[in-house]
Order: C-alpha cells, then structure tokens, then sequence
C-alpha cells in the first residue's frame, strides 16, 4: 500500500510514531465516546476493529487491549514484526486494500486508517467501500500527516526542491481533500468531524509538566528520523530552516444507524 520498505527498521519508526501520536491525542483515537459507543459489549454480535495499514501493529495491539471483549484485526501487506505474542482478541493478516474491502462487509464496528493515504490509488472508491464494511452506527477514523512543514509561528517552510519543482507536491498534499471527500458521501454518515493536531519536529516546543521523559526523548529522535524523508540530514534541516512542526489531521465519520 506504501511506497516504501515495511522492515524491521520501518517498523520501529512506526512504533515511534504511535508513541507520539498517542501522546499527543491524549489516547488511541478521538473521538472518544461514539468510539466507545460503537464498541460497548453486546449480546447479538462481537464488537469488531479493523486496522487498516496495520504497519507495526502497535494500534492494533494497544485496542486489543483497551478492549478485550472486541474482536481486533490489523490488515497490510506484509506481516507485523511482533516482538511478543499478541493479545487473544488480536490478529493479523496481509492483504491489499487497493484489491477492495468488500469481503468484510459489514464486518466492522470500527475501521481505522492512519497514515496511509499515500498508498490508496483511489480514495473515494476506498471510503465507499468502507461505508459497506462498517455495521450501522460504526466509526471510520482516518489520520494523515501534512507533509508541508511550518517554521515555529507556523509559517510554511519554503524547501529548495519547492522552489525548483513546485509540482513534486501534488501527489502527496491530498490529504486536505479527506474531509471533504467524506462530507460528499452526505446521507451515509450521521456525523462528521474532524481536528488538527499540531506536531512540533524538534526540541524547542515547550514540554508538558506530565509527559514521561521518555516519550519527550522519542519525540526528538522522531523529527530527526522524519526529516530524512525530505531528502537533508536532521542538523541541516532543523538548523537552516528553524522547523518548528507540522500538522496532523484527524477526521472521523459515523456511519448512519439504519
């Protein structure tokens, strides 16, 4: 689904970035309470979560857990490297969402997808075919990342490959057309959001009085190991260009209870 390697060393840095997305939500998704709603223990059937673009399976893993009496699948291309057993309630399988999802239809209380807008070939076909693989009253989660970056007063930061080549942009900035894309799908969803987050790249945000050490130490590391993704070193990057953060949107539907 994505267009780069999905090994052990990726997937460490996928286990970092869930660390810092989940420092920064303040938990594994917002909204809470439709969430929780859609996942409250029944009689009739087994509420169920599917992990789209699973990566590491950290998300997967860490709901298995938050909901034990929920049913958790994490679905990639290729295997999470797991460096433990599982939860019971948790599983993994590769597939490929561009193949299309119908085969879980009506499957899912909740469906989440973060990070992975970058390796669906068609979006709106995509979330059509989540409104089928979510039971009526279910939650589809999607995040993805700016891959603008924004100087401390949250400036856009001017690149040289911008300058020289201000289309290199196109394929990867539609993330901004989610929420959207979403609305337009009018009388399948009940309700709709969605929230910015910002994600400071760097040490100079000041640090919450109760964040641990730790994660305050990963986020740093964090901005080094993003910043190869634009091609330049971390000290050249955070030197020459005094990044400050980036954005992360996170929008949430609820399908229509029928």
């Amino acid at each position: 689904m994505l267009p780069w390697t999905a090994d052990p060393a990726e997937h460490a840095r996928l286990d970092l970035q869930h660390l810092m997305l989940k420092t920064k939500l303040n938990g594994l998704f917002v909204p809470l309470l439709p969430v929780r709603r859609a996942l409250a223990p029944r009689q009739s059937t087994t509420p169920s979560i599917l992990d789209l673009g699973t990566g590491s399976g950290s998300w997967a893993i860490d709901m298995a857990k938050l909901f034990p009496h929920a049913d958790v699948v994490g679905l990639d291309l290729v295997p999470a490297n797991l460096n433990s057993e599982p939860p019971l309630n948790c599983r993994f399988e590769c597939d490929d969402i561009n193949l299309g999802l119908l085969h879980y239809r009506n499957a899912f209380d909740v469906v989440h997808a973060r990070c992975i807008a970058l390796g669906i070939a068609d979006y709106q076909k995509f979330l059509g075919e989540v409104i089928e693989v979510l039971r009526p009253g279910g939650v589809y989660l999607a995040g993805a990342g700016d891959m603008q970056l924004y100087n401390e007063d949250r400036s856009p930061v001017i690149l040289p490959d911008d300058e020289e080549d201000p289309s290199q942009k196109s394929n990867i900035n539609f993330h901004q057309h989610i929420g959207r894309w979403i609305r337009e799908k009018g009388d399948a969803w009940d309700d709709t959001g969605e929230k910015v987050y910002w994600v400071a790249l760097g040490p100079w945000e000041e640090d919450g009085t109760n964040q641990e050490p730790k994660l305050i130490h990963l986020r740093k590391i964090s901005s080094w190991e993003g910043s190869k993704g634009f091609g330049v070193d971390a000290p050249e990057l955070l030197g020459t260009f005094a990044i400050g953060s980036t954005s992360y949107l996170v929008s949430w539907v609820l399908r229509i209870i029928c």
